[in-house]
């Protein structure tokens, strides 16, 4: 069974709402005559895209991609008016682990993101990049600043 199913809870609903996306609108279609499978590239590159693009209407989304017995969860939380997010990744099946990433605005800045990515593992979480982002007015995005977190990661990749 392969499937793809995303939940999400806009401001102003009274529940959450479902949908099943086909398989093949999930992955990117670049990639036409190879077989999809679960490491594929995806067409959107966050998980609220398959909803709306703008995450000002959004609450919670949760979009599970499943490939018969492994899958791939995104949990996504979004506050201060959808400037801020919590995304947690959870792989099941193979490698059994989960990342979180943190996308926080400055609020002294317009355009200026500190994004935190956390790996969980053997009951542990470890910080693996710390970056400083400015969103362009194309809305392409620089990087500013990468903090350094070899000691973690070499933790983690032992």
């Amino acid at each position: 069974m392969k499937k793809v199913i995303v939940e999400y809870f806009k401001k102003g609903q009274s529940e959450m709402e479902s949908k099943e996306i086909p398989i093949e609108e999930y992955f990117d279609p670049c990639e036409p005559g190879k077989n999809l499978h679960l490491d594929s590239a995806p067409r959107f590159l966050q998980p609220y895209e398959y909803v709306t693009s703008n995450t000002r209407l959004l609450i919670f989304v949760n979009l599970k991609i499943i490939f018969e017995t492994e899958s791939i969860e995104f949990k996504q939380t979004f506050w201060n008016d959808g400037e801020n997010s919590i995304t947690e990744r959870i792989d099941n099946g193979r490698k059994d682990c989960s990342t979180i990433i943190i996308n926080s605005k400055i609020a002294q800045h317009e355009a200026l993101y500190e994004v935190m990515r956390f790996v969980s593992r053997d009951n542990k979480i470890f910080p693996v990049s710390h970056s400083y982002v400015e969103v362009n007015p194309d809305s392409t995005e620089t990087l500013i600043e990468t903090l350094d977190l070899k000691y973690f990661q070499k933790e983690i990749y032992k």
